[in-house]
């Protein structure tokens, strides 16, 4: 299958005014090259501020790397659906917009995907925060050991990944034929959504993909969680062996 571009990135943006054009830099400037390999869809959410204005500066500048998209609130999972709907990229990942990945992540991903890319669905990276925290979130135990693939079978408590911090597939490979969740014709809307569960629409679980294999890959991302910590996320510099 050909591809527009290697990466999809999809925005959801709400109140985000102070931090949408620090993310978005954050992609345009990935040393994998963004005019060549990289779509951006933004999505605004309903946002009352003067997000939008900065989501048209940015897609007026890019236009052929940059969808700009506008529905009214109705909440981040539906954002994110909405904006599924546009993918033209081999691997997609749901990027919030108060958040963002250093420069050579793309890159990283990419080639650690395409090494492996009969043998995985779903890369992982891990996450650190910053400004009013300064360390590696909770989770990152699971990538102490560096980069490699899970079974998410036999490392259950790995599963929960942050949706902000993870690349898919935007069609699947089946890994288990006789998985019934695995088609080679998902696209990116059924996949993605069976993959992420709830942090995308809501109702389908991470468990509806038994057989699956993940990579980890030892990215150091960070995520902003404002609400409950006070801290803006940011993915950040490739710690790779």
């Amino acid at each position: 299958m050909d591809y527009k571009y290697k990466f999809s990135v999809v925005i959801p943006v709400y109140n985000v005014e102070g931090y949408l054009a620090e993310t978005l830099d954050s992609v345009i400037g990935q040393s994998i090259g963004f005019e060549n390999n990289i779509q951006i869809i933004l999505v605004n959410d309903g946002s009352p501020d003067d997000s939008e204005k900065i989501c048209l500066e940015y897609a007026k500048k890019y236009p052929d790397n940059i969808l700009y998209l506008k529905q009214e609130n109705k909440g981040v999972s539906a954002a994110r659906n909405y904006g599924m709907q546009y993918v033209e990229g081999k691997y997609v990942n749901f990027l919030d917009s108060d958040d963002k990945w250093t420069s050579g992540s793309f890159q990283a991903v990419y080639d650690f995907f395409e090494k492996r890319r009969d043998k995985i669905d779903l890369v992982a990276c891990p996450q650190k925060f910053f400004e009013a925290r300064d360390d590696y979130h909770w989770l990152f135990f699971k990538y102490e050991q560096g980069s490699r693939i899970i079974d998410v079978l036999e490392k259950y408590n790995y599963v929960q990944m942050h949706v902000t911090a993870s690349f898919v597939k935007a069609v699947s490979t089946p890994i288990n034929p006789n998985a019934k969740d695995f088609s080679t014709k998902t696209t990116a809307n059924k996949k993605v959504c069976d993959m992420l569960g709830p942090y995308v629409h809501g109702s389908t679980t991470i468990a509806k993909l038994p057989a699956a294999l993940w990579g980890l890959l030892k990215i150091n991302i960070t995520l902003s969680n404002t609400t409950s910590i006070n801290t803006k996320s940011i993915r950040s510099i490739p710690m790779l062996p």
